[in-house]
């Protein structure tokens, strides 16, 4: 899996930071990729104080940043057997957390960011707190949020994916999404499953109003045959003995979940902007739907070309 070329890894302490940081190492090797340990502190007090204690505090601050640079020197000191051109940089920095992350990924062009969940699992109900929500809403590049495991290695991932021909975004990003999700599998030699979601927009009003039973159910079984036709096609340009398709029907949002949830799936390869057509336009409905309900690592992609709303010179 030779994609991911520049990897931020932000080693913030969250609970199952050394699997994040393993995985981020690995791609790092594999890829003969440059690595960047990152940490940003949230030191905003919110409040005004007197000089001296406004000074006293700016001291504290300044030594907390130090002993973190300390921290992530020390931690790239350990990493080994890199390439010979390997690079390990160290950042720390203080701010907005998501913010700063995003800006360091455009400042460096980095392709890949990697972290522990914000929380453990099933705290306030699920995996991934705002930091993490607005990496995955609002970064330009990939983000690979890491859920801690005592395996070694992936056992199943699924690759959410999109079909709509008329949309080439939409369909340049389930191939994004197919490349890596493929990649991933035969790096872990793990099972791949493959799933589209699709729905009949209004069936239910159909169903009520003047339009026959019968003629639905046709329009239904129309629109099945050239879904099996779009996805096999996508398929077939990714052949594996160990890839399982599922193009099932209902609210992608609960079915998604619930094949996560029934084949035990590790990590989630998704989209999260689709057929928008507006630059900076963050996050599907779906997706939003997933993310809040899956407890498992998930890896979140952009279609080619999306802009960032945060910027470099502005305050967000």
């Amino acid at each position: 899996m030779k994609r991911f070329k520049n990897i931020l890894f932000i080693a913030d302490g969250s609970h199952g930071e050394k699997v994040a940081l393993s995985r981020a190492i690995a791609l790092t090797k594999l890829n003969e990729a440059k690595l960047t340990l990152m940490d940003v502190l949230d030191l905003d007090g919110g409040y005004s104080v007197d000089p001296k204690t406004e000074q006293t505090i700016s001291d504290l601050q300044q030594e907390l940043c130090r002993n973190k640079l300390d921290e992530l020197r020390q931690m790239g000191e350990e990493i080994d057997d890199l390439p010979s051109d390997g690079v390990v940089s160290i950042s720390v920095t203080t701010g907005d957390v998501a913010v700063e992350i995003i800006r360091a990924v455009i400042l460096n062009d980095h392709d890949l960011v990697i972290k522990a969940p914000e929380q453990p699992a099933g705290a306030f109900l699920r995996l991934f707190g705002s930091v993490d929500m607005k990496l995955m809403r609002k970064s330009p590049c990939a983000v690979w949020i890491c859920k801690d495991s005592k395996q070694q290695n992936y056992q199943n991932i699924l690759a959410a994916v999109d079909l709509n021909p008329a949309h080439a975004e939409t369909e340049a990003l389930s191939r994004k999404i197919m490349t890596i999700a493929s990649s991933l599998s035969a790096m872990e030699n793990c099972d791949l499953h493959v799933a589209h979601i699709w729905r009949l927009v209004g069936e239910q009003k159909m169903r009520a109003q003047q339009v026959t039973t019968q003629a639905v159910d046709r329009l239904l079984v129309n629109i099945q045959d050239k879904l099996e036709s779009q996805f096999e096609s996508l398929l077939e340009e990714f052949p594996s003995e160990r890839r399982y398709p599922h193009l099932l029907k209902g609210q992608p949002g609960s079915v998604i979940p619930t094949i996560v949830k029934a084949l035990s799936v590790d990590l989630i390869v998704i989209g999260t902007v689709g057929r928008t057509g507006i630059p900076g336009f963050i996050f599907g409905n779906t997706a939003e739907k997933v993310l809040g309900a899956v407890d498992c690592s998930v890896l979140t992609l952009k279609p080619d070309g999306f802009e960032s709303p945060i910027r470099l010179d502005s305050e967000q």
